[in-house]
């Protein structure tokens, strides 16, 4: 599935009035077998902080694996990756984060 969006919000940064949000994305489910599904989400992000000069550009990569063990459990394997940049340098947050993450979860 592809994704594509812009909206206004309101910030929270200093000396900003706004941020305009623009993302593309896409998302791919596949079951490899009748108890296993795969994923795979990809997202960037650009966030333009309106009376400021602040840029914010965000990547975000998902893979997971779920196991359905039987209707009313699964098990969750899976990798998260995020980035990101902020321009001008030093006016925002630059960091990368990588989780790996195990769920094990319930339904009714």
């Amino acid at each position: 599935m592809l994704s594509a969006s812009r909206e206004a919000d309101s910030t929270t940064i200093v000396g900003a009035s706004g941020v305009t949000e623009t993302r593309f994305g896409i998302a791919v489910d596949h079951e490899l077998r009748r108890h296993v599904l795969l994923s795979l989400d990809a997202s960037m992000l650009t966030e333009d902080f309106q009376s400021s000069t602040r840029t914010d550009d965000i990547v975000r990569l998902s893979l997971q694996s779920k196991y359905l063990i039987n209707r009313f459990a699964f098990v969750t394997l899976g990798y998260a990756y995020q980035r990101r940049e902020s321009s001008p340098l030093g006016e925002g947050d630059t960091f990368t984060k990588n989780v790996f993450f195990v769920r094990i979860e319930g339904q009714i």
